[in-house]
């Protein structure tokens, strides 16, 4: 793969363009968080802003007075409820005069916010390779930061409306569900509140981390083993397993036999996370580590394994 090639990543909010728009920007101080990793200068930093409009600068700010500042890009393009541009200045550092591209595009319920940041042919092949894949994964965080704060704690989305964009209460009789049988709740029928599929299966999932959701198993039948960080646990019927995000974790069915497992996760999504996975199944790694980027998951073991264990499954298993 060539240094020009982009990386990207995205996420869903359930808020309309403008509003997706206003909180990444005008909100990025509160959703933005704060540690080691995250500032340039985390001793000194208090917070991070945008000057708005075309030739506006995104900012690390250290004091009070202006001058005590990061610049960390420097905005081409401003159009609220459609996109964000930036030269990435990095902070001067070695990814400077990259371009950083936020789209905001309608969908049904919401926003898709995508981050694309290209400009990978102005590097050294080797610092571009290196500095590539550190940012596929940043950016799919950085992502889950916004979208948690889109959910739980903009007040342009949570004093905007008592309900959930979307929700409603509904009743599903035994066998169906909202997109097909397995899934029972998704992000259209919950309003982004959560996933839950009835998951019935021979096998699990290899050792992978989350950065948008937290996962719950219920086991309903047989028996699955789950490792989570460093705690191991046996699960069986009635046995309920909470995974944080964060916290790499992997699980599988006792021995040849069969289990039923309610999977949630919150907010929703998993279910779209597994459609497109489960359709790149024969794609190269790249590909498929792509695919879960966006979706905020990481593989720590070969993502091809993955792929191999759910195509055995009676239904969708990677999660």
């Amino acid at each position: 793969m060539s240094a020009s090639d982009s990386v990207s990543a995205c996420v869903e909010v359930a808020v309309d363009p403008t509003t997706a728009f206003a909180i990444f920007t005008d909100e990025i101080g509160r959703w933005w968080r704060p540690g080691p990793i995250n500032w340039y200068d985390s001793a000194r930093a208090i917070d991070i802003r945008f000057e708005p409009g075309v030739g506006g600068r995104w900012l690390e700010i250290y004091g009070d007075t202006s001058a005590d500042v990061l610049e960390i890009g420097r905005i081409t393009a401003w159009e609220p409820g459609v996109r964000l541009v930036l030269l990435y200045r990095d902070g001067g550092y070695a990814l400077d005069g990259t371009e950083v591209e936020v789209q905001f595009a309608p969908i049904e319920g919401g926003t898709r916010v995508t981050i694309e940041h290209r400009g990978w042919e102005k590097l050294a092949a080797e610092l571009a390779a290196g500095k590539r894949e550190a940012k596929r994964w940043g950016w799919a965080s950085i992502l889950g930061w916004y979208s948690d704060w889109a959910f739980w704690g903009s007040p342009r989305r949570t004093g905007s409306a008592t309900a959930k964009p979307g929700a409603r209460g509904y009743l599903l009789e035994p066998g169906a569900g909202v997109a097909g049988a397995d899934v029972k709740a998704n992000r259209a029928s919950t309003g982004g509140a959560l996933t839950l599929i009835e998951s019935r299966t021979t096998g699990g999932a290899p050792l992978h981390v989350h950065s948008h959701d937290d996962e719950c198993f219920y086991v309903v039948e047989g028996t699955i083993t789950v490792r989570c960080g460093d705690e191991r646990f046996e699960a069986g019927p009635g046995a309920f397993v909470f995974l944080p995000r964060g916290i790499p974790h992997e699980w599988d069915v006792v021995g040849t036999g069969v289990a039923t497992v309610l999977i949630i996760a919150a907010p929703a999504g998993l279910d779209d996370f597994l459609r497109e996975y489960h359709a790149a199944g024969a794609q190269p790694d790249d590909i498929r580590a792509q695919v879960a980027a966006k979706y905020g998951i990481t593989f720590l073991r070969d993502s091809g394994q993955a792929v191999d264990r759910a195509a055995a499954h009676t239904t969708q298993s990677i999660n």
